[in-house]
């Protein structure tokens, strides 16, 4: 017996989808009779119950994960950037830094499946995503679009300061790498 006068204790798995790492514990005081049918029964019900509501908290916040992010690049997608965008509107009058937004679309993308194929076009999506998160400044981000678009938006930018950016992201993303992974079309 400890100080709270607990005598008795039991734990079951708690089980999320295929996961049962977990264990709910039942802590009982003053009890000597172990526990009858109808309470290993209760404690089922609630371990159940927890279990339950996990999964349906994971695959909800799977299914918002999925609904809100690219699965080919991993951008923000969807209705997320259009809510970043209406966030940082709502942003700007409070903190008197505005905002610039710039919508890139990767020129002759129709060519490259046309050439090569729809993998080798999602590896230039991929990889054009990848050089343009790389290049950002902190507090900037970029989404996809759409097919081959890509929003930005850069915090705090002038005019000049938004063209610079995003000169500088292009020649980032169009440099290549020692080895050509394409060959130059004509």
């Amino acid at each position: 017996m400890n100080k709270l006068g607990l005598r008795t204790y039991s734990g079951l798995p708690v089980s999320v989808g295929e996961d049962s790492r977990w264990v709910l514990a039942f802590l009982r005081q003053h009890r000597e009779s172990p526990h009858d049918a109808v309470d290993v029964a209760y404690m089922g019900l609630i371990a159940d119950w927890l279990g339950n509501a996990l999964h349906q908290s994971a695959q909800k916040e799977l299914l918002q994960r999925i609904a809100l992010t690219d699965p080919l690049t991993g951008l923000p997608t969807g209705a997320r950037p259009r809510s970043d965008c209406k966030s940082e509107r709502a942003r700007t009058p409070r903190d008197g830094h505005g905002f610039a937004l710039a919508l890139v679309d990767l020129d002759h993308f129709k060519m490259v499946n046309d050439r090569y194929g729809h993998a080798v076009g999602d590896e230039v999506l991929k990889a054009a995503a990848r050089r343009f998160e790389s290049g950002m400044r902190e507090g900037d981000w970029v989404a996809r679009w759409g097919g081959e678009e890509f929003l930005f938006v850069l915090h705090g930018s002038t005019v000049e300061e938004a063209a610079s950016v995003m000169e500088r992201l292009a020649s980032q993303a169009v440099r290549r790498r020692s080895r050509p992974v394409l060959a130059p079309f004509p």
